[in-house]
């Protein structure tokens, strides 16, 4: 199992990187999207009880202005059955298991407002 963070200091093969992170979400049932939900390179998303949880990753090292050539993560979390958009989006050096806890957190607060 990979270390599953946004921030992931020390990594050198980006590459490998990207590949660890498809094959993991992927044994957890995550599908990979292209659809650029936020200006994101590609997504993962998977459905829970009433909410949808997706990891947005940017590729910032296809841009010859940007210094530090690197891969970054994003979390997300929109709740699917209620008549509005409500989302969560945390962009913080976490576990996956750990934004899936606020991600419950968040889905049960808001699902009154449906």
């Amino acid at each position: 199992m990979i270390n599953f963070k946004l921030s992931q200091k020390g990594i050198k093969d980006w590459d490998k990187y990207l590949s660890d992170i498809d094959s993991y979400l992927r044994n957890l049932g995550f599908r990979k999207y292209d659809q650029k939900h936020k200006g994101e390179d590609f997504a993962y998303w998977e459905n829970y009880d009433g909410y949808s949880i997706g990891i947005l990753v940017y590729d910032f090292r296809k841009y010859e202005a940007v210094p530090h050539k690197i891969v970054s993560l994003q979390f997300e979390c929109m709740i699917n059955d209620i008549d509005c958009r409500i989302d969560l989006t945390v962009s913080k050096s976490i576990e996956l298991p750990e934004f899936e806890a606020m991600s419950k957190d968040f889905y049960n607060a808001m699902k009154r407002y449906n």
